[in-house]
């Protein structure tokens, strides 16, 4: 079965009266799709006790109608496939197989309907057989390399942890996928990971998730927060059960129920990488795409979070540093990229390297088509590896360099900027004495001094999220908003207006319901400020 004699076979007949059991068999997919068609009826009406059913007679042909290649006639193998799953417990030997057809063929079905179909299958057969031997084939689909199924495994995993729980799940897998969702480019991608990591939540509460939902927005955030709002996460029941006795390991957790599990294995990355041609690719006399796949070989080393044992990275992280202003653009990009997973997998073990590397990497945001890898990375660095003053000096002299003949293209300005607003967007890490107040007086500098807009736009997004910060903070109007007076008392009407920028940004909802620049309507606009 499978195979697809179409458009030049001769049409099978209009009452076709061979035997089931060679129809289901036929090269033709159209003897083949009425064929599944009979055996949906059947296994209806069939006795799942009977030894003799239905299911006993066709058993063996399950894993070809659930792979079947013909679109037409795969979508007709999907009724008798749910019969097969809902109705006979027997459906557990070929679980796998319907699991795995499902994930390859299914997912990657154009019409939503059926996808939606093949999920509800792999579903019926995790519930019918268990999630040891089915579940591993879905995490696989996950990191497919082919269009759908990716997205769609992981909308399964969601739906998985939904209706069954995480006790008998490899969580920490799970979780993997989840983070490979919430870092993949895509969209939806994205979106499937933040499902997952919310149902995750509502079982294992947030604080073992934190390392996920700290890079959510802050939408996605409220959103947990507001589901777990008054909840025991060890109170949460699943709604369906399996047919099949399941070992469920018991979840340590703590008074308010939330799981006390670490779901992150540390890597020995060092000792990973010399069981591979890591060296020899990063040799300076091969090529450049040899040396690109090397590092995302580290990167994916790393694991998802990265999270890596304690060593001595020196040798590592300077190999790394020479390719920072490679030549190649895509040679520097992808050890940018590694520099930031590094970071991140090490923590505080990475702030001697943070250090010396953030000023290099300011630097080469010369390179425009580099800046958005380079503020990501740091960002990585940020927090534990490095602080916001670490890189005060530098940025100062980006944007107001020290000799005239070194002045910077805009770009590498605004990108400087940039990385300081997003450094002050992170208001769940503290800002060490006297960092808020340099970048408030880096903000008004450039507003009131450069003529550049697209410099000045970046200024303004600064001394927003400046605002923004203070507002979320003590929630009294603070040195941020005293601040931001001068451009209020400026007699200069563009200062006034970009006064009641900042303001409308801090708090778009006043904005929109009528707030006015100046003192008092700027009070309003903005709100209440806090350090």
């Amino acid at each position: 079965a499978g195979g697809d004699t179409g458009g030049g076979a001769a049409a099978a007949p209009a009452v076709d009266d061979r035997p089931l059991e060679e129809r289901l068999v036929d090269t033709d997919w159209r003897a083949r799709k009425t064929a599944y068609t009979d055996l949906a009826v059947a296994l209806k009406e069939a006795d799942p006790e009977d030894p003799a059913s239905a299911f006993a007679t066709h058993a063996s042909i399950i894993p070809a109608m659930a792979s079947d290649s013909n679109a037409n006639a795969f979508t007709s193998a999907l009724d008798p496939l749910d019969q097969y799953l809902s109705r006979f417990d027997a459906a557990a030997e070929v679980a796998t197989e319907v699991v795995t057809g499902m994930v390859e063929v299914g997912f990657k079905n154009p019409k939503p309907k059926m996808v939606e179909k093949a999920r509800k299958l792999v579903s019926l057969a995790v519930e019918v057989a268990g999630p040891v031997d089915t579940v591993p084939i879905v995490l696989q689909g996950v990191g497919s390399d082919k269009p759908k199924i990716p997205l769609e495994s992981l909308t399964c995993l969601k739906d998985i942890v939904k209706s069954f729980g995480v006790a008998s799940l490899p969580i920490k897998k799970v979780t993997a996928c989840a983070m490979a969702g919430l870092e993949a480019s895509d969209r939806k991608m994205k979106d499937a990971g933040v499902k997952l990591i919310i149902e995750l939540a509502l079982y294992l509460g947030a604080p073992c998730l934190a390392f996920a939902i700290d890079k959510l927005s802050d939408k996605d955030s409220s959103s947990i927060e507001k589901k777990l709002s008054g909840k025991n996460p060890g109170e949460t029941k699943p709604s369906r059960q399996y047919r099949v006795g399941v070992a469920e390991e018991e979840i340590p957790r703590d008074e308010e129920g939330n799981a006390t599990l670490d779901l992150v294995e540390p890597v020995e990355l060092l000792g990973e990488l010399r069981k591979t041609d890591f060296r020899d690719k990063m040799a300076p006399e091969t090529k450049w795409n040899e040396k690109v796949e090397a590092m995302e070989a580290c990167m994916k080393l790393c694991g998802s979070p990265p999270k890596l044992l304690p060593g001595d990275y020196g040798n590592l992280v300077e190999k790394l540093r020479g390719h920072v202003n490679d030549n190649m653009l895509a040679v520097a990009i992808a050890s940018i990229k590694t520099l930031g997973v590094l970071a991140d997998g090490l923590g505080r073990e990475f702030r001697g390297y943070a250090r010396e590397l953030a000023p290099e990497l300011l630097q080469r945001m010369k390179e425009k088509r580099a800046i958005e890898q380079i503020i990501i990375a740091l960002n990585k660095f940020y927090g534990e590896a490095l602080q916001l003053s670490d890189g005060f000096p530098v940025v100062h002299g980006m944007v107001f360099p020290a000799k005239s003949g070194s002045k910077l293209p805009p770009h590498a300005q605004i990108g400087a900027l940039d990385w300081v607003c997003a450094c002050v967007q992170r208001d769940k890490v503290s800002l060490a004495r006297g960092e808020a107040d340099h970048a408030l007086s880096l903000g008004l500098d450039v507003v009131l001094k450069f003529s550049d807009p697209k410099v000045k736009a970046a200024a303004v997004g600064l001394l927003t999220a400046l605002l923004v910060r203070e507002k979320k903070g003590s929630g009294g109007e603070g040195p941020v908003w005293t601040g931001l007076q001068v451009l209020q008392e400026s007699k200069e009407s563009k200062d006034k207006l970009v006064f009641k920028k900042i303001c409308d940004g801090a708090d778009p909802d006043a904005s929109a319901k009528g707030g006015k620049g100046g003192k008092k309507g700027g009070a309003a606009a903005g709100g209440k400020a806090g350090g």
